[in-house]
């Protein structure tokens, strides 16, 4: 089981510090950032529907090698960006990741893409959007790893996992749900 919920900066009232509950408050208490801080509230905000859309009770949160955590059962997995916030809960380690559509810089693709990943891009018709969807696929894998830190952008074909990553753009943003991935060349 997945489920997981979006929402989008700039349509309708923030959400409430004071409306978390006490341990996603100590989670947020992290970001200095007001901005950053906003967008993680948003974050655990989202959680915390998703927790009561499924009658998921709170429970204590275990810290994961790669920085994910789990409650109980459940696999968390959070994203936030200037354009929105993201969470998702699953019963695998599956993830989501979200980024905005910007400029390319080709110091960036040459160090962080596959040679297939970058002959696609070559090829695409909106390579600002094609490279924001291979960036926010290896993001999304990494939030999946333990060894995360260990991993080359470029060490990561996303191009391999044909039906396992689901990427689209919304609100000028690129948003990737990958489920599980085992290896990085699965």
């Amino acid at each position: 089981m997945r489920d997981f919920a979006i929402r989008w900066f700039g349509h309708g009232p923030e959400a409430s510090y004071a409306a978390l509950a006490p341990c996603f408050q100590q989670r947020v208490n992290r970001y200095t950032h007001p901005q950053a801080r906003q967008q993680s509230i948003e974050a655990y905000t989202l959680l915390q529907t998703l927790l009561t859309r499924h009658a998921i009770p709170l429970q204590p949160l275990r810290l994961l090698p790669s920085g994910k955590w789990t409650m109980g059962p459940w696999f968390v997995s959070l994203t936030h960006c200037a354009t929105g916030a993201a969470a998702l809960i699953s019963t695998r380690n599956d993830s989501i990741d979200m980024e905005p559509v910007r400029p390319l810089s080709w110091k960036r693709v040459e160090k962080t893409l596959s040679a297939a990943e970058r002959h696609a891009l070559a090829n695409s018709s909106r390579p600002e959007a094609a490279f924001m969807t291979f960036w926010t696929r290896k993001e999304a894998y990494i939030k999946q790893k333990s060894e995360a830190g260990d991993v080359s952008y470029r060490a990561i074909d996303t191009l391999a996992w044909a039906g396992r990553a689901t990427s689209w753009e919304s609100h000028g943003t690129i948003v990737t749900v990958l489920e599980e991935i085992e290896t990085c060349d699965a």
